[in-house]
């Protein structure tokens, strides 16, 4: 089994949630740790939220993980990229 490292995340669920806020808030310059998307994940599914109809393409689901992961970025639960310069 691979290492888990806070660059490449093995787990399907941190790919997709940095995917989700690359696409979505690519421009914000935010770079989650895995404790933030351990955070996020834990509120996905306590709002009801399934990971296994995620990954089948449930659109419920889908729109929940979206929202989820929309508020965690307006409360600033996200952390963005350090500047440089």
């Amino acid at each position: 089994m691979a290492q888990r490292s806070p660059t490449s995340p093995t787990s399907a669920y941190y790919r997709l949630m940095r995917m989700m806020l690359a696409v979505n808030h690519g421009g914000k310059g935010l770079q989650p740790t895995p404790h933030e998307l351990d955070v996020v994940s834990r509120v996905f599914v306590r709002a009801g939220g399934s990971w296994a109809q995620v990954f089948l393409g449930g659109v419920d689901d889908n729109k929940l993980l979206k929202t989820v992961i929309k508020v965690a970025v307006a409360k600033d639960l996200i952390s963005k990229a350090p500047k440089w310069g």
